[in-house]
C-alpha cells in the first residue's frame, strides 16, 4: 500500500466556531517536529506533533467541554485515505476531520458550514432568545475578525468568546478588557452588519464601535 503524505484537518474554533479546512504535509513536521494550526479569526486551536514519524498526536482545546484533548494517531491512520472524525473525547460530540480534502470537504458541505448542528446537539434551541440572531451574530463577528478588525487596544487580537441567551461578550486574554454584542433580536443583527470594526478599551468595559470606513 502507498501512502502519500498529504492530509487535511478541519476542527472547529472553540472562539468563532468555525470549521476551516488546512492541508497538511510531512515537510510541515520537518526540523521541531510540530506545526500549529491556526484559524482564519487569528486563534490558535490545533497543536500537531510526532515523535521520529512513528507517531502523531492532535492537541486542541474543545468548544464543548472547555478541556484540552490528546488524540493519538499511527501513520498509517493519519496519512490514510480513509475520513476520520475527531470528537470530544468526554461528550463524544463531533468537533471536526482529519482525511483526503475531497473527503472533509464534502462532509463540511453536508452539515452546513455553521454552528446550527452543534446547538441542536448541545439542546440550546431553548438556551438563546433567538438561535439565528445568534448564529447570524457569531457569523459577522468572524468574518469581521477574519479582516483583522476585531482586537483590543492593548494590541491582542486573541479575544474568547462567551455566548449568553441574549449578547456575546468578547474579552481580551491579555488585559481582560470587554465588550458586549447584542444577539436578542433582528435589529441587534442590523445593527452589527453596518459595522466593520469591534475594538475593546484596554483593560476596560466599553461599547459596540460602529466605523463604516
Amino acid at each position: 500500500m502507498i501512502i502519500e503524505y498529504l492530509t487535511t484537518i478541519s476542527l472547529r474554533c472553540p472562539v468563532c466556531g468555525r470549521l476551516d479546512v488546512h492541508p497538511i504535509n510531512i515537510f510541515d513536521f520537518s526540523g521541531q517536529r510540530s506545526k500549529e494550526i491556526y484559524c482564519s479569526c487569528g486563534y490558535r486551536k490545533v497543536k500537531l506533533e510526532t515523535k521520529n514519524y512513528k507517531r502523531y498526536w492532535v492537541q486542541f482545546n474543545c468548544i464543548i467541554c472547555e478541556l484540552e484533548h490528546t488524540l493519538f494517531f499511527t501513520p498509517s491512520a493519519f496519512w490514510g485515505s480513509k475520513l476520520l472524525t475527531i470528537r470530544c473525547p468526554d461528550t463524544d460530540l463531533k468537533l471536526g476531520y482529519l482525511g483526503p480534502e475531497i473527503l472533509v470537504q464534502g462532509e463540511i458541505q453536508d452539515q452546513q458550514q455553521d454552528l446550527e448542528a452543534m446547538i441542536k446537539d448541545l439542546g440550546f434551541d431553548d438556551y438563546f432568545c433567538d438561535p439565528e440572531v445568534m448564529l447570524g451574530v457569531l457569523d459577522i463577528l468572524h468574518d469581521i475578525a477574519e479582516a483583522g478588525g476585531l482586537f483590543c487596544q492593548c494590541g491582542n487580537k486573541n479575544i474568547d468568546i462567551d455566548m449568553y441567551p441574549d449578547k456575546i461578550e468578547l474579552v481580551c486574554r491579555e488585559c481582560q478588557g470587554m465588550t458586549m454584542i447584542k444577539a436578542r433580536t433582528i435589529a441587534d443583527l442590523e445593527q452589527l452588519k453596518e459595522t466593520n470594526k469591534v475594538i475593546l478599551t484596554k483593560g476596560k468595559n466599553t461599547a459596540l464601535q460602529n466605523d463604516p470606513s
